[in-house]
């Protein structure tokens, strides 16, 4: 009986076969594992930074209506100032109430967009106190794929001082800015 060598070999190419498609499809795993993650996080920081965006658009029109309010409280006290020219205490008393007024009857409307969907989380007790208003501001982004990113922010609107914006030397900026933020 003669001995034949040939099976052997066929059996040994096989197993070294399997061997590397199964080292091949665990490379493949892990390579589309690693995908997935990086697309992960990129969509995570996406929704992050438009949910921040939704911050600063209501920042920037509570800025605007801050300017609106101040040249307003500015027209009514000058307008009682040409009936009482030497009421300046009159008169920065209601620029005063009119800004407050100004601001605490349209600040719900700077809230606005679908994505990123802003809010006033505060807008029921809203109130100046100490001359100032805080604003705390809900900003959601949702993903095509429905990752979603919830930031907040605590926005401080000062009231300036009558004389000052009278004569120019005050600009809002200065009575605006952000107290905190929650990410």
């Amino acid at each position: 009986m003669v001995y034949d060598k040939r099976g052997s070999v066929m059996v040994l190419v096989v197993v070294i076969v399997a061997a590397v498609t199964v080292i091949a499809s665990l490379m493949l795993s892990v390579a589309m594992g690693q995908f997935r993650i990086r697309k992960s996080n990129s969509e995570l920081r996406k929704a992050f930074y438009l949910s921040e965006d939704g911050l600063n658009r209501t920042y920037s029109n509570i800025y605007e209506l801050m300017c609106d309010a101040r040249e307003k409280g500015l027209r009514l006290a000058d307008e009682y100032l040409t009936d009482n020219p030497d009421d300046d205490e009159g008169a920065e008393e209601i620029f005063v109430n009119s800004y407050k007024r100004y601001i605490l009857d349209n600040v719900s409307g700077c809230a606005k967009g679908q994505n990123p969907r802003t809010e006033i989380i505060n807008r029921r007790n809203l109130t100046f106190l100490g001359g100032r208003l805080i604003v705390i501001v809900s900003s959601v982004y949702i993903s095509e794929s429905g990752t979603e990113k919830r930031t907040y922010a605590d926005i401080v609107v000062c009231i300036p001082s009558y004389a000052e914006v009278r004569s120019g030397a005050k600009e809002s900026e200065m009575l605006l800015y952000y107290a905190g933020f929650n990410l």
